[in-house]
């Protein structure tokens, strides 16, 4: 198992202390605790790293400790989801764990605190953040030429996720290059349906599956042909 290491130090010993140590022997115990190392694990939203496929790397923040790499490190390498911190001051930490994607956005993300008292592994659970998507759409006649919405006597385009309906919409307020927004989506696989009505009851309609990152660069493109 791979894992990273960040050494922090020991507490400071007088020179004198050590000489006596070594004429009689002693053992040496910091008022504060014993030092040690802390182990962090991982895993977003119960499952391992490969399970999302938008999520690059893993930054811990720890308020007023410097961390390696300023605490970037991949999710997982070689099958590890963890790193160590060597040689932690004994007391009490606050932490930040954030899983990012390509672009440093943060995906997952989860806080707390440890105390440490010689070893202390740490596990933690990142949960997802909620985020929207951009959704366009157009009406196809085939697959190079579109009609307009005006074209038609259309009604609404109703927006479906996951079987569950997120939004309806005048059919020109989403008609490409303009878009609508669906807000409060997880990290992940989603199924995207869009139903646009017309007059003589056969819709226009689009039907597949998207992998949805935290911040969608561009908007998710429907292209809607008529059932």
């Amino acid at each position: 198992m791979t894992l990273f290491w960040v050494d922090k130090g020991m507490p400071r010993i007088s020179v004198a202390f050590l000489v006596g140590c070594l004429l009689v022997g002693c053992i040496y115990v910091d008022e504060r605790g014993q030092a040690g190392e802390v182990e962090f694990s991982w895993t977003l939203n119960g499952w391992q790293c490969k399970a999302d496929p938008f999520v690059h790397s893993i930054r811990i923040s720890i308020p007023g400790e410097v961390l390696h790499n300023d605490g970037y490190y991949p999710c997982a390498l070689e099958g590890a989801q963890g790193m160590v911190l060597k040689r932690f001051y004994s007391g009490l930490y606050n932490y930040t764990v954030e899983a990012l994607d390509f672009y440093g956005t943060a995906l997952y993300s989860t806080t707390g605190s440890f105390y440490v008292n010689g070893y202390t592994p740490v596990h933690v659970n990142l949960l997802p953040l909620l985020s929207g998507i951009r959704l366009s759409w157009s009406l196809m006649m085939d697959a190079t030429r579109t009609y307009r919405c005006r074209d038609y006597w259309v009604g609404n385009a109703i927006v479906y996720i996951d079987g569950i309906e997120k939004g309806r919409f005048p059919c020109e307020e989403g008609e490409h290059p303009a878009s609508v927004s669906i807000p409060n989506l997880q990290p992940g696989s989603h199924v995207l349906e869009v139903y646009v009505e017309v007059a003589d009851g056969i819709p226009f309609y689009y039907r597949s599956t998207f992998l949805k990152a935290s911040q969608s660069p561009e908007p998710l493109f429907a292209p809607l042909y008529r059932r």
